[in-house]
């Protein structure tokens, strides 16, 4: 946020909020899972702990845990853009190619279709739901 009118402020600066939480929610998971693991080098800034060898294993736990791979897409697009926002010099655009990638390749978990309602009953429910309110 930028500290006065004069300042730009950070990279994140003019994130909604929601983009806030994402990016604080995908840095949290990601640094809870180096823990579990044992390797979260406190001498390393956030950006230098995002490797390709640490990422390739972090994707397979988010599968693991049967995450669809577009949720392991925004989670990986998450954490990307957080961390180039805590640290503006890191070059993480190989993180990036690689949450396109994924989305690029997602399957749906699941079929949409059963789930679709036919225009005509959406109507008549919205109808019906002004008649109620009048009442």
């Amino acid at each position: 946020m930028p500290a006065s009118v004069l300042d730009e402020g950070g990279r994140a600066a003019r994130w909604r909020p929601s983009t806030v939480r994402l990016g604080i929610e995908a840095y949290d998971r990601w640094l809870v899972w180096l823990k579990q693991r044992g390797d979260l080098p406190l001498s390393e800034g956030p950006a230098a702990r995002i490797t390709k060898p640490r990422i390739s294993a972090y994707i397979e736990h988010l599968r693991s845990r049967q995450l669809a791979d577009i949720t392991v897409a925004m989670s990986l697009h998450h954490l990307c853009y957080t961390a180039k926002a805590l640290e503006d010099t890191a070059d993480l655009k190989w993180l990036a190619r690689i949450a396109r990638r994924l989305v690029a390749k997602a399957k749906p978990a699941r079929a949409k279709a059963p789930r679709l309602v036919d225009v005509t009953e959406l109507y008549k429910l919205g109808t019906h739901l002004m008649d109620q309110a009048r009442i």
